[in-house]
């Protein structure tokens, strides 16, 4: 994490009232300024550890050195969280019923709209090569939850709440930490596929994330079309995304055609909202 103090008091308080047994919070502060130290140094019914940065983690960094912390200390499970969440109470616990009763599957829970809690922001991930928007979050209409009722396999999940098992890193890597903001938990998720582990999404375990605040959301307000192209740390940079589509992509004509369409979709997106 990096400031927002007000996220992460909301999602501290929430993980507060985990019904889940016994878990430990390791927490990367990468240089936060806005009272973070203060608020990870109070009292909480769960030992928190403090990984400090300087500002140069980014996400995936801050992720890898959080995992290789708890691996090192004999953890069984991981759950990466992001800290602009918030959880439901027995979210964990079904998690945890879920991966072990699926044979030690990746599990992440149903994810809604913080200020809308009938839309589902993420369940059961798709690929779609050919769209150019490539990761779509939920495989139908997303403005009801209650067609997320069943637990079924994804082709990707989001890493703000996913349950990896230790066993998993061993096999299929860390995060490709050449992808320093977006998509290196997608690519963990395809990585941990192809080495034979399953996706799969409990939506009996429920968080809610605050989309709108996103920094992919505050790229697209600036209405700039140029610099989110070649800036490693936006979801647009032609470099990465291009990598992306190279390493996985199905076949050549997905390759390029999906890539071409991401950035139509980019532009027009973008032009819409001058």
């Amino acid at each position: 994490m990096h400031n927002g103090v007000a996220h992460t008091r909301l999602f501290l308080a929430s993980l507060s009232r985990l019904t889940y047994p016994e878990f430990r919070l390791t927490v990367v502060d990468d240089g936060s300024t806005d009272g973070t130290d203060e608020l990870l140094a109070q009292a909480y019914p769960f030992p928190v550890k403090v990984i400090k940065g300087d500002g140069s983690l980014w996400w995936t960094r801050s992720v890898n050195l959080g995992v290789k912390d708890a691996l090192k200390d004999g953890a069984d499970y991981i759950l990466t969280l992001n800290n602009d969440i918030e959880v439901e109470p027995d979210f964990l616990d079904r998690l945890m019923a879920c991966s072990l009763e699926e044979g030690g599957a990746i599990v992440a829970p149903k994810i809604l709209y913080s200020d809308d809690h009938g839309r589902v922001w993420s369940a059961a991930g798709v690929i779609r090569w050919y769209s150019g928007k490539l990761f779509y979050t939920v495989d139908d209409r997303g403005d009801d939850e209650k067609l997320y009722v069943e637990r079924r396999p994804a082709e990707f999940i989001h890493a703000m709440g996913a349950l990896v098992p230790a066993g998993v890193y061993e096999k299929a890597g860390y995060y490709d930490e050449r992808y320093p903001q977006y998509n290196s938990d997608v690519l963990f998720s395809l990585l941990a596929k192809r080495k034979g582990f399953r996706l799969l999404v409990e939506p009996a375990g429920v968080i809610y994330n605050d989309a709108a605040h996103s920094r992919a959301m505050d790229i697209r307000k600036r209405l700039d079309l140029l610099s989110p192209l070649f800036d490693p740390y936006s979801p647009y940079d032609l470099r990465s995304n291009w990598r992306l589509y190279s390493d996985f992509a199905p076949n050549p004509a997905a390759r390029v055609v999906g890539f071409v369409i991401k950035y139509l979709r980019f532009f027009l997106g973008t032009l819409r909202h001058l």
